[in-house]
């Protein structure tokens, strides 16, 4: 009776956790034994779960990756012993293989006399808050890459006026280390005669004003001064000042080339006189010369006297007196000018001539300064040097376009050793744990003093399937990775094609139409070929699940052999297409996505190329070219 008593209470118990909080669609709930088996999940759990219906009795690390199974053994169960309590983060695992990231916590569900009775697990998935996280930190991640290689100097400055973050241009133009400067007073690196200007600005900024552009002088560790360039403006939070945020550009050579032009423009007069190059003064209404320097009229061959008296139309072999009108209107919007042109001398023959035009008011008057370069050997010169250009540049293509494949090949070749180091290690250490696992199911099976039934048996062949799959895989990996050795011997198409079909089963509901020809022979590792024959026809018959036909056919080309295998599958979409020879790229269930670029590397090893044509519900079709004599 007591037991009837007891039993009806726990049925009661368990009505009143399933109706009042079990079926809240907040959280994922699931009430587990001590064992870990499911008893009851709710609604929202089989949602996050994607499962139609509650899996009482399956214990939960089926439902978690790898990882999390081991954190339940290694830390969640402890802390649940120890404490009653647990909580932090699991990945479940879905039907088709997806992950989902969980936010769970795990309570002790304890029995009338203090006994663990049963775990109650609550979950959410966190899916989102996880891209959330992940777009935060690639967000700053990219801010970080823009400042560490921004040219200019972006700092940070404090309300006291203490550098608080330098970026790594500090250190490229003014040799100090950021650490030296680093919550030290900006003010020390400043030149005493520009102070003032930096506290000005400082307190602006302070106020939460942004100043104008300004100029400072920066001390550089080996005690010179360079000029910097500074825009700033006040970093806000909550709506106080903390401090500001500054960029600095290096304008010393800028500045030196200003004072080399003031410095040039008070030598402009001795430098008017003895010019190489001929420089006139025109006056911008008239058009009329109103100075020029002796080599001006000298290398027309005219006198001072003679050339006082010409217009510009009169030696300009090119201009019109509209056009000179046109230019002046251009010149004195634009401020300056630079065009070739050609002169006529005094005698008529053509000089060419490069005219730099320069606006400048002189007494209240815009006066166009212009200089005239004499480049008629200059541009015989140019005549020859394009000649030798295009030869110069057909030849560097040429050059370059071996340079890159050289390149390109240099890396595919580190990356495949790399890849092919990986790989072995990877191999070795899975392939003893596989054969002392295939060996005990061996055991299991052969054993006659141990009955097994057939679900027993069944799972044992399912373990045995699983470990040559895995087997498959790391060779697939290994042979990726490693370089392809061929051993050409001289064969027909068809004999290749026949013997790749005969290593495999064809599903009955497909028929394999076989229209190679007999001719020619070619040299090829006919094992590699029909490797990558078996590849593309088993993808085939996996494209055709309710039956179809495989149609083979074989076509010489000059000195190449063609061979064409097209299915009537269900076919593939364009994204698809444009991925299907990239390693690692798969759209099955099972596979590393390694067979067709295995195919890939093969036919390129042969010096031929393998391609894909396919359309959505009509098939597929792989064209595959090799060269009939490789050697």
């Amino acid at each position: 009776m007591n037991m009837n008593k007891e039993t009806a209470k726990r049925e009661l118990d368990k009505e009143l956790i399933h109706n009042r909080v079990f079926e809240t669609p907040i959280v994922g709930m699931t009430i587990l034994d001590m064992n870990q088996n499911v008893i009851f999940g709710n609604s929202t759990a089989r949602n996050i779960f994607e499962l139609e219906r509650d899996p009482v009795g399956v214990n939960v690390r089926e439902f978690l990756n790898e990882e999390s199974k081991n954190l339940v053994d290694t830390v969640v169960l402890p802390a649940l012993e120890k404490k009653g309590s647990w909580q932090g983060e699991l990945v479940g695992n879905l039907k088709d293989g997806r992950e989902v990231p969980l936010s769970a916590s795990c309570v002790v569900i304890y029995d009338e006399e203090g006994g663990s009775h049963a775990i109650l697990a609550t979950y959410r998935d966190i899916t989102e808050r996880k891209q959330m996280e992940w777009a935060l930190r690639e967000s700053e991640r990219r801010y970080h890459r823009l400042v560490d290689t921004a040219p200019d100097v972006i700092y940070t400055i404090s309300w006291d006026g203490t550098l608080t973050s330098l970026n790594p241009a500090f250190e490229k133009i003014t040799g100090w280390s950021r650490n030296e400067w680093l919550n030290k007073p900006f003010a020390e690196l400043v030149h005493p005669d520009d102070l003032a200007k930096a506290v000005e600005t400082f307190q602006q900024t302070m106020r939460g004003e942004t100043p104008p552009p300004y100029e400072l002088r920066i001390r550089t560790k080996s005690g010179d001064y360079l000029m910097g360039e500074f825009t700033s403006k006040p970093l806000i939070e909550k709506g106080e000042v903390i401090g500001g945020l500054g960029i600095t550009r290096d304008i010393t050579e800028r500045k030196k080339a200003e004072e080399a032009l003031q410095e040039a423009e008070k030598r402009y007069r001795t430098l008017f006189e003895h010019s190489p190059s001929g420089i006139l003064l025109i006056d911008s209404k008239t058009a009329g010369i109103i100075e020029f320097n002796d080599i001006t009229c000298s290398q027309l061959g005219y006198s001072r006297d003679e050339f006082a008296k010409l217009q510009i139309s009169d030696f300009d072999a090119l201009e019109t007196p509209r056009d000179t009108k046109a230019r002046i209107t251009k010149i004195l919007c634009e401020g300056k000018d630079a065009f070739e042109t050609k002169h006529r001398t005094k005698d008529g023959k053509l000089r060419d001539i490069l005219v730099i035009v320069q606006k400048t008011r002189i007494s209240g008057k815009d006066i166009f300064h212009c200089i005239f370069h004499d480049i008629t050997e200059r541009k015989t010169a140019e005549d020859q040097l394009e000649e030798y250009s295009e030869k110069l540049e057909q030849k560097v293509q040429e050059k370059t376009k071996e340079l890159l494949e050289s390149h390109k090949k240099l890396v595919v070749a580190e990356r495949l050793a790399t890849i092919g180091e990986v790989a072995t290690q990877v191999g070795h250490d899975l392939r003893n744990p596989l054969t002392s696992i295939k060996g005990a199911a061996y055991y299991l099976k052969m054993d006659k003093n141990i009955k097994l039934d057939k679900n027993a048996i069944k799972m044992l062949d399912t373990i045995d399937n699983s470990i040559t799959y895995s087997d498959k895989i790391i060779t697939d990996l290994l042979d990726f990775s490693q370089e392809i050795k061929l051993k050409p011997v001289g064969k027909i198409v068809r004999d290749i094609v026949t013997d790749a079909i005969s290593s495999i089963t064809v599903p009955k509901k497909v028929n394999v139409i076989n229209s190679t020809e007999s001719e020619p022979t070619i040299r090829a590792d006919s094992l590699l070929i029909r490797r990558v024959l078996h590849n593309v026809f088993i993808n085939a018959f996996d494209a055709m699940p309710d039956g179809g036909t495989l149609k083979i056919e074989s076509k010489e080309n000059g000195e190449n052999v063609s061979i064409r295998i097209c299915d009537s599958g269900v076919g593939m979409p364009k994204n698809v297409i444009e991925k299907v020879f990239t390693p690692f790229f798969t759209t099955k269930a099972r596979g590393v996505g390694l067979g067709l670029a295995i195919c890939k590397r093969i036919v390129e090893a042969h010096g031929g190329s393998i391609s894909v044509e396919s359309k959505k519900g009509k098939g597929t079709c792989v064209t595959i070219i090799l060269p009939k004599n490789k050697r």
